[in-house]
C-alpha cells in the first residue's frame, strides 16, 4: 500500500496519477494554536543537518507551538531535492515529533514533484501541506486551481 507515482501519455505531454490504497488515507484533526516555521539546519557541505533540525523541531514543540511548517520558503525547500525532504520528513517522524503537529511544504516547480511529497505527507498522516502556487512560468487563478485540485486528487 505505498504511494505510487505513474506517468504515461505520448510525446511531450504527460499525465501523472497517484495511487494510495484508502486505508492508508487517516484524517486529522486541524492545526489549532501557533505553527512555527522552521528553519532547516545546513552543515558545511550545504547538505541538510538532520540532528539538528529534530532538536529545533523538539525544542519548538516543549516551549509551546501546537505544529511545525517544516520545508516552506523559511526552510530552504527550494535549495533541497525531493529525496531529502521526504527522508528529512521519515526522520522527523522516526524521532518522535507526531505527523498531526507537521504540515510540511511540498510545493515544487514539477507538478510530479509536488504530487510526490504530497501523497508521502499524507501517507504518514501529517496535519496538512504547505502548496506553493505554479511561481515560475506565469500563472492565472485557473491554472493555479487546476494544480491544486489535481495534486488534491491525487
Amino acid at each position: 500500500g505505498e504511494g505510487a507515482l505513474h506517468a504515461g501519455g505520448r510525446g511531450s505531454r504527460r499525465t501523472y496519477r497517484c495511487e494510495l490504497k484508502q486505508e492508508r488515507i487517516v484524517q486529522v484533526e486541524p492545526l489549532r494554536g501557533v505553527l512555527a516555521p522552521v528553519v532547516t539546519p545546513f552543515r558545511r557541505d550545504l547538505s541538510p543537518d538532520p540532528q539538528r533540525l529534530v532538536r529545533h523541531c523538539k525544542w519548538l514543540l516543549a516551549h509551546g507551538c501546537a505544529g511545525l511548517a517544516v520545508f516552506g520558503t523559511n526552510s530552504e525547500a527550494n535549495s533541497m531535492g525531493i529525496e531529502e525532504r521526504m527522508s528529512l520528513l521519515e526522520t522527523l517522524l522516526e524521532a518522535g515529533i507526531p505527523a498531526t503537529a507537521l504540515m510540511p511544504g511540498t510545493g515544487c516547480c514539477a507538478l510530479s514533484d509536488s504530487v510526490t511529497l504530497t501523497v508521502h505527507a499524507v501517507k504518514f498522516g501529517c496535519a496538512g501541506v504547505l502548496m506553493l502556487p505554479p511561481f515560475y512560468y506565469g500563472s492565472s487563478s485557473n491554472s493555479v486551481g487546476r494544480k491544486w485540485s489535481f495534486v488534491a486528487q491525487s
